[in-house]
């Protein structure tokens, strides 16, 4: 449908138009000129003196059925586009060449609608004065600008868990629509640029606040259950914070978790009624022999500041590697000494012992009497007597 404009002189004086084609170059006192019959929307909506007369209410617009308040009629001269027909709420509109009209059916594509250009400039959607969709020159999408006070993607929360067969939306940035290695995370972003695929926050203000991540955990059943609902509180062993590496095996057909950062409520960290939630640091790592998917837990530091050490052997692998520990107790044996089995010992290992409670009181100097690399390493006291002393050892490395 072809669209119409009707210039309305609401003076008692003709108004001159230099620009635009008119009869008699001038639209006559108090009556009307037809601006489409001799003019292109382009040319009308490029010409600064009509929407000089509009915009100071010496000329009301009209679309061949309404008149356009000065709002609407300084949009239309701008570039944002009336209907024409006037559209009704829930009607789709399309581009007709010249103006938006009601639809039969069937939502435009998004890229027909960002080519078309608005007060905001070509190729953009303008949502409200300032806040629009917007792809510059440099094919960036913007979202809001400059008084844009929020951005909210995804589903209703009423009725709450949303009716959503599939479950919670999925952002996936850059990687075609489709997640990868089947992961479930819910925002994803893929980048061949070296250092792209980071997270930054800038902190700015006169405050002591800084960048940072938050985690927040309720055993709510509902999108947003906090305090008051009842059965939301996390309990014993509850996941607070993790961060999770993985990476592609070097059989390219593995992808196996590699680390695990976790903060977790620790075992009577969650008590009835508490109003505070105790928490507990965890590291877990694949060691060198694997296996696949072989996190293991390999420091705590507890809910006290108390470290944990890793005392017992490492996961088993094929073929076996035994003894594969960083710390432990050893008894001496009947000659005030002991051979303990470790891998784990390099020519720079350093050793911490400490004698423990529970055994022969030591009266002697205990220490490191020998290594043999990859293998072992002995431990004895200077006096034989002190066969049956137990002794607390660890490894170390110096960097």
């Amino acid at each position: 449908m072809a669209l119409t404009i009707i210039a309305k002189n609401m003076t008692l004086g003709a108004l001159p138009m230099i620009n635009l084609s008119v009869a008699n170059s001038a639209i006559p006192a108090s009556g009307q000129a037809t601006l489409t019959d001799t003019n292109s929307v382009s040319d009308i909506q490029s010409d600064p003196q009509i929407l000089g007369y509009v915009t100071s209410g010496d000329v009301v617009l009209n679309d061949g059925v309404n008149d356009l308040s000065t709002a609407a009629g300084m949009n239309f001269l701008s570039g944002v586009a009336i209907s024409t027909p006037p559209a009704s709420i829930g009607d789709v509109l399309v581009w007709n060449g010249g103006s938006w009209e009601a639809a039969a059916g069937g939502a435009p594509a998004l890229s027909a609608v960002l080519s078309i250009g608005n007060t905001s400039g070509a190729n953009d959607i303008l949502l409200a004065p300032a806040q629009r969709l917007d792809t510059d020159v440099a094919g960036t999408l913007k979202l809001g600008l400059v008084n844009a006070t929020g951005f909210e993607l995804g589903n209703t929360t009423t009725p709450n868990p949303a009716p959503l067969p599939g479950g919670d939306p999925m952002v996936l940035i850059n990687q075609g629509g489709a997640q990868i290695g089947g992961s479930n995370a819910g925002i994803q972003y893929s980048t061949i640029r070296a250092n792209r695929a980071q997270f930054r926050g800038n902190q700015f203000g006169g405050t002591a606040a800084g960048p940072g991540i938050t985690g927040y955990k309720s055993r709510g059943a509902a999108i947003g259950d906090g305090v008051g609902v009842g059965k939301v509180g996390v309990i014993d062993g509850d996941l607070l914070f993790r961060i999770t590496a993985i990476g592609v095996a070097r059989n390219d057909s593995s992808i196996p978790l590699a680390a695990l950062l976790s903060l977790q409520v620790p075992p009577g960290g969650s008590l009835p009624l508490s109003n505070y939630v105790a928490s507990e640091l965890e590291l877990q790592l694949v060691p060198l022999e694997g296996p696949t998917n072989g996190a293991t837990v390999m420091f705590k530091i507890t809910s006290q500041g108390v470290p944990v050490l890793r005392e017992t052997d490492l996961p088993p692998v094929a073929p076996p590697v035994p003894n594969r520990r960083v710390a432990g107790l050893a008894t001496l044996d009947g000659a005030g000494q002991l051979l303990i089995l470790n891998p784990n010992v390099k020519a720079g290992t350093r050793f911490t012992l400490t004698v423990q409670d529970g055994g022969t009181l030591a009266t002697g100097n205990v220490q490191v009497v020998a290594r043999v690399v990859g293998t072992s390493f002995t431990i004895a006291s200077s006096v034989v007597t002190d066969a049956g002393a137990i002794v607390y050892w660890q490894l170390w490395e110096g960097v």
